[in-house]
């Protein structure tokens, strides 16, 4: 089944959900690579949104604000072209997404964190989805019991952080999907040349 390809041509806003299988395998860091990418790249307006119930967001915008952080309830900051949706704990995802809708950005990413049963719900209205997990020997289970929660495996595109390609090819004839692994940045803000063409592998993959 192939996955509806994001055209850019149109002028409606395009919104891209991102989904962990657990804590620590990079969705925060692949969300900011993905919006590098549509603003360095492409030159596009892009808001990511916190829907994580983590304080991820709040710790960078400390580190780039200081002692004087924005109002994160519904209010909109920019960190290096990139704006920011941050919640305070306990997101009102409702709230935040009419928030973002409400702005004028071209591009829309969710930072959903972990929460895959909230995400069942909202991905209707998304265009694209992404599911990032570890294929390490004793973090791929977890990420094989996500896949197997969802009601549609073939609606998300497959990332990995970290693994064994045999895990991924095993999972590939599993459950008949493709993964594919985030090029290693030091910092999700800079793409470079290096990156570029497996990023783009990534973005553009039907």
């Amino acid at each position: 089944m192939r996955r509806n390809k994001i055209s850019l041509k149109d002028n409606s806003i395009k919104k891209i959900m991102i989904l962990g299988t657990e804590p620590g395998v990079g969705a925060t860091h692949f969300s900011i690579l993905l919006a590098s990418y549509y603003v360095f790249i492409l030159g596009k307006k892009v808001c990511i949104v916190d829907l994580s119930e983590t304080d991820d967001y709040q710790c960078m915008d400390r580190i780039y604000h200081g002692d004087n952080p924005f109002d994160t309830s519904d209010y909109i900051y920019p960190i290096k072209k990139i704006d920011f949706l941050i919640s305070s704990g306990n997101p009102d995802r409702q709230k935040l997404i009419r928030t973002a809708l409400a702005h004028s950005h071209d591009i829309i990413i969710f930072d959903n964190g972990t929460k895959s049963d909230a995400v069942e719900k909202d991905m209707i209205m998304c265009d694209r989805k992404y599911m990032i997990g570890n294929c390490s020997l004793w973090k791929v289970l977890g990420f094989e019991k996500q896949i197997s929660r969802l009601t549609n495996i073939h609606a998300y595109q497959y990332l990995y952080t970290f693994g064994q390609i045999e895990n991924t090819e095993a999972m590939r004839r599993k459950y008949g999907i493709k993964i594919r692994q985030i090029p290693y940045t030091d910092s999700p803000f800079r793409i470079e040349k290096k990156q570029l063409s497996e990023i783009e592998k990534i973005i553009w993959e039907e």
